[in-house]
């Protein structure tokens, strides 16, 4: 090869490197010195309805002073700012079948910068609470480390029911009912959880209409256990009925929830 095109070929390549190099270091800049959302954790389309947090990240440290955020419906029992991230405790659990929208407003970081208004909109799936993911699990923990906790209960074992025909707006529905039994008993509640060795689907054509009934047993905060039976009408309607273990008699009844 000609040793002056050789040459040339050189000088290109190392001119080509340069510049790689420069690149480089302009990203590297840019990345540092511009503030801007890098994401959020879940996204948005994985919120579903035992999800316990929803943190924003962004590319530098937020400041708080100025920080303002809401949601529609509200679903935010608390947040705070850690470095470069907004945790926020969510009110949990959610509404599958539910639009919401979280705000974000006056976010700057600790250098003054502002970030023009964020909006986060999500339609939860349903999961059973005890069926969230690792990471998930994991904001739990490291809720309660840091003292946050969030409003809502948990609902445990329901997974059964919808193995046994119930559907997920019925569960739902069953978990409006024992709220608004707790309500009327004056209980906070903080654990839910139907015995899974107590399920027993009552017998097929039991009702003419088509719907149907299953019996079980469900514990509230690991301490009252009452027999209870869910009658499902269609998809979308559950009716609730508690009974005391000890003398059968009915205790409660939910009425039907949940629209036609």
């Amino acid at each position: 090869m000609d040793q002056t095109i050789f040459k040339k070929r050189l000088k290109l390549l190392l001119a080509l490197v340069i510049v790689l190099i420069l690149l480089w270091i302009g990203f590297i800049i840019y990345d540092n010195s511009t503030f801007r959302l890098v994401g959020t954790n879940p996204i948005s389309s994985a919120v579903n309805t035992a999800s316990p947090a929803f943190d924003i990240n962004f590319s530098k440290n937020v400041s708080s002073s100025q920080l303002s955020l809401s949601s529609t419906p509200n679903i935010i029992s608390s947040y705070r700012v850690i470095g470069k991230s907004i945790d926020i405790t969510l009110i949990t659990p959610l509404n599958s079948g539910t639009t919401y929208t979280l705000s974000v407003k006056n976010i700057y970081d600790t250098g003054g910068k502002q970030l023009a208004n964020l909006q986060f909109t999500f339609d939860p799936k349903y999961v059973a609470p005890n069926q969230i993911t690792q990471s998930q699990q994991n904001q739990v923990l490291e809720q309660q480390s840091s003292g946050a906790t969030t409003q809502g209960p948990s609902y445990t074992g329901t997974g059964g029911l919808i193995n046994n025909g119930v559907s997920t707006q019925q569960i739902q529905d069953y978990e409006q009912a024992i709220a608004s039994f707790a309500q009327s008993k004056s209980l906070t509640l903080t654990l839910i959880n139907i015995n899974q060795s107590s399920i027993i689907p009552e017998p097929l054509n039991t009702y003419s209409d088509g719907s149907f009934g299953i019996n079980f047993s469900v514990t509230l905060n690991n301490n009252l256990t009452y027999n209870a039976k869910i009658h499902c009408v269609g998809l979308n309607q559950a009716e609730l009925y508690l009974y005391d273990t000890s003398s059968g008699a009915q205790i409660f009844d939910s009425g039907l929830v949940g629209s036609a």
